[in-house]
């Protein structure tokens, strides 16, 4: 199914320069039907570039480095994309609007007179042999014009030829000139000029800037050697955002803070905890999804740019600003708590649930200490729906006033029963779910 061209609109389209030390941006009106290549040439226009080669748009690599984006895509609903090759023109600058009037040429300043008076040979002679030089060019171009017919990304191994233990992997298409790679090292480090830059393949051999990665893909196999830039991370001033966290057991609760980007999942944890005036750290999680539950995320793990997130735990302030008490105070009746038990035991006996479980039998049984922290998310996901459904909050009161009630009961046997066949499914013993060991 073709697209519709007719449909096209004209729309405002954003240029970053991907490896320049300062800011450089170029913003232009094009159509989102355009393909790259178009897209291409008008900026090689309003540039006054020549050669399109000077003209990349690219996108950064999950491994760190940059891939061009294909001739034929089309940009869509994209409104920025990255830039590779010459300079921008700020968009605070005029942009380029003329080329540099050429110089008059010798001949051209001869009146009609003088040309015919000069001999044949003497103006003819260049202009044939420039044609001819100028045809040869096409047909065999020059080393540095040469690309491989079909880019692959390269993983390169970068070390530093006199500090081994500085090293810098990056992925990067094998397209990419030599000259273009030392940009992107200079763009992922945050410092440092390309043209002072040495790779080469022992320390002797430098790579030449015009020739492209593909030339040397048996040298980059066995890894490059840099001089000239310490492969040290310039460290980033640390910026403050706006994180939301989102109760995972009721969408209605949420929680905004304000933290560096840099801060890892303990210290949100710790700074909601501040917020809600928490006592416990373990009533503040911090979760994905995973399968039909959940899984909390590892406390060193940093934010990586992300803005939401779930937590459990606590009650969250609701929409309205206040802790939701919904239904806390209701109290089960024996017949309506076996009924619940029985819709748990469902739930938790669901494949998708019971192939959780099973991934953490192993570790459960090495340290039954953690059972608790690992099968909570399971089971509090478990327990939503049954809970919803007798309208009672699925909040850490609710939990808690719903094994307190089981409590109560721990004497019958109905009850213990009901809440055997549920620690068995979630691979624990007898009494380590619910604390009911039988002499209770």
């Amino acid at each position: 199914m073709g697209i519709d061209m007719s449909k096209a609109k004209e729309v405002k389209l954003k240029l970053l320069h991907a490896a320049s030390d300062t800011p450089q941006s170029l913003s232009l009106s094009v159509l989102d039907t355009n393909t790259m290549l178009e897209i291409r040439k008008k900026v090689m226009q309003r540039l006054g570039e020549t050669s399109l080669s000077q003209c990349k748009l690219v996108k950064r690599l999950a491994t760190g480095g940059f891939q061009g984006l294909a001739d034929d895509e089309r940009l869509n609903k994209r409104r920025e994309l990255l830039f590779l090759g010459r300079n921008l023109t700020e968009d605070d600058k005029p942009p380029v609007s003329e080329k540099k009037a050429k110089p008059v040429a010798e001949d051209d300043k001869l009146s009609a007179s003088e040309k015919k008076a000069k001999p044949v040979a003497e103006v003819a002679a260049p202009k044939s042999a420039s044609k001819v030089s100028n045809i040869k060019a096409k047909l065999n171009p020059p080393p540095r014009a040469r690309r491989a017919a079909q880019p692959r990304e390269l993983e390169l191994q970068i070390t530093h030829l006199l500090e081994a233990d500085q090293q810098l992997r990056m992925g990067v298409s094998s397209d990419f000139l030599v000259r273009e790679l030392k940009e992107l090292i200079v763009a992922e480090l945050g410092h440092g000029s390309p043209s002072s830059i040495i790779l080469s393949s022992s320390g002797d051999d430098a790579l030449r800037d015009e020739l492209p990665l593909s030339s040397y893909e048996r040298q980059i196999e066995g890894g490059l050697l840099i001089a000239g830039i310490e492969l040290i991370p310039k460290k980033r001033k640390p910026q403050q955002v706006v994180l939301k966290l989102v109760h995972a057991a009721n969408a209605g609760q949420s929680l905004s803070l304000t933290l560096d980007d840099s801060c890892s999942i303990l210290q949100l944890r710790q700074e909601a905890m501040h917020r809600l005036n928490e006592k416990d750290l373990k009533n503040c999680k911090v979760v994905k999804r995973h399968g039909n539950g959940y899984a909390s995320l590892p406390d060193g793990e940093s934010l990586n740019g992300r803005t939401e997130l779930l937590f459990l735990g606590r009650d969250l302030p609701s929409a309205s600003g206040t802790t939701s008490n919904r239904n806390s105070d209701k109290e089960l009746s024996l017949q309506e708590l076996l009924k619940l038990l029985e819709d748990v035991y469902d739930a938790v006996r669901n494949e998708t649930f019971q192939k959780s479980i099973e991934r953490m039998k192993t570790e459960i049984r090495s340290n039954p200490s953690k059972a608790r922290a690992m099968i909570g998310p399971i089971f509090a996901s478990a327990c939503s729906e049954p809970m919803r459904k007798r309208q009672l909050p699925v909040s850490k009161k609710g939990f808690d006033d719903l094994f307190a009630r089981i409590w109560e009961l721990r004497g019958r046997q109905d009850i213990v029963d009901s809440t055997r066949e549920i620690e068995g499914l979630l691979g624990v013993e007898a009494g380590g779910w619910f604390g009911i060991d039988g002499s209770n």
